[in-house]
């Protein structure tokens, strides 16, 4: 199995998003770039990175670099409406960069599958969840978000997905959305269309490091005993 792996960025979003406390482009890109080459580490070959605010987050030096240890990186920008992305929320922004994702890149003309990761974000135990959904013949997973002792939102800084589940199911979701008027971010939404198209299961948890994009602070990196490998998730087989 040789993923892809899809980070998505905003690296310079317009002030007034609900929900969005780390909007300062420098400390954005930093995390972003920190990130990416956190995956280099990890043994990620395919890398498609997206960006919605016409900005490229990695220079030709640093692609030289990922290329010369044998990664074949697509990088793509394009500019989101912010007007659209202020009134209707960062679930939206976010679908957005997955649709032109889909729409427009190279290398995921060449795979039926990738991994969707949030661009401040790393998963450090990638090669347990890789080899989960090879062996089990996963064809998308998604994972609870543990917050407040309660497993009752959908983590959206990390998943794995078809490219044609991605197009017909979760786009719709996305572009549908409008946390702004709901009062509702996209993990509080998606349980509901998960719980009757998925098969709801338990996995390895993903370990993911970063900062967060909402609240604005690096991610706690705590051991949840137990449920470590046996966490709430949504699959498809």
């Amino acid at each position: 199995m040789n993923p892809i792996l899809l980070v998505t960025c905003a690296i310079n979003p317009p002030l007034g998003i609900k929900y969005l406390n780390l909007n300062q482009p420098s400390e954005r890109l930093i995390t972003t770039k920190s990130s990416i080459f956190f995956w280099a580490s990890l043994g990620i070959k395919k890398l498609l990175i997206v960006d919605s605010t016409l900005t490229k987050v990695l220079n030709e030096e640093d692609l030289e670099l990922l290329r010369a240890v044998g990664i074949d990186v697509e990088q793509l920008s394009f500019q989101q409406n912010n007007e659209e992305v202020i009134h209707k929320g960062k679930g939206f922004a976010e679908g957005k960069l997955l649709e032109f994702a889909i729409d427009n890149s190279r290398l995921l003309k060449t795979e039926p599958f990738f991994f969707k990761s949030t661009g401040k974000v790393f998963c450090r135990n990638f090669s347990k969840i890789v080899e989960l959904i090879r062996s089990n013949q996963i064809k998308g997973i998604y994972w609870s978000l543990f917050e407040h002792g309660q497993f009752n939102t959908v983590d959206t800084r990390f998943f794995f997905t078809s490219v044609e589940d991605c197009h017909n199911f979760l786009l719709p979701i996305y572009n549908n959305l409008n946390e702004t008027e709901i009062g509702k971010c996209i993990e509080e939404t998606l349980p509901e269309y998960f719980d009757a198209m998925l098969t709801k299961g338990w996995a390895v948890r993903p370990h993911i490091s970063g900062f967060a994009g909402g609240h604005g602070r690096q991610w706690e990196e705590s051991n949840l005993g137990e449920i470590e490998n046996s966490f709430p998730c949504w699959f498809k087989n």
